[in-house]
């Protein structure tokens, strides 16, 4: 899946909240506008295998 962290009507991490119960063996790769190390390793500890 591939997921952006600032969506109109959810916000990415809620998605991938929501999808990792349902699909835990799919990748997630998350993309975001501008950098955030913070995120980026938030992310990466949730089971991201990417952030762009």
């Amino acid at each position: 899946m591939i997921c952006d962290i600032h969506m109109p009507k959810i916000n990415g991490l809620d998605t991938l909240a929501y999808f990792r119960p349902e699909y835990p063996h799919a990748p997630m790769v998350v993309l975001m506008g501008s950098p955030d190390t913070g995120m980026a390793v938030s992310c990466m500890h949730d089971g991201v295998v990417a952030y762009l």
